[in-house]
């Protein structure tokens, strides 16, 4: 699967999550929760995945919300609490 907003990984065993909107600081949209949530689901189910290393791209981690960007076409970020 082709992801927009995360890249995604896995090296030796280990997922290696990123940010991947270094433009805007990684800051969060709707877009990049549903990836994240769908790549972490994947993840999950993967029995050959021992570790994950979450990173962002460029200089910045996350900043947090993307207040600014044109999300309308996104959805909300509302996310299934994790059970």
């Amino acid at each position: 699967e082709t992801f927009q907003e995360v890249k995604f990984e896995i090296q030796d065993h280990v997922a290696i999550i990123t940010l991947y909107r270094p433009q805007r600081g990684n800051a969060m949209t709707p877009l990049l929760g549903k990836e994240f949530v769908t790549i972490l689901d994947a993840v999950e189910k993967d029995p050959e995945v021992r570790a994950v290393v979450l990173t962002g791209a460029g200089k910045y981690f996350c900043t947090g919300m993307d207040l600014g960007s044109n999300t309308k076409n996104q959805g909300d970020l509302s996310l299934s609490p994790i059970e």
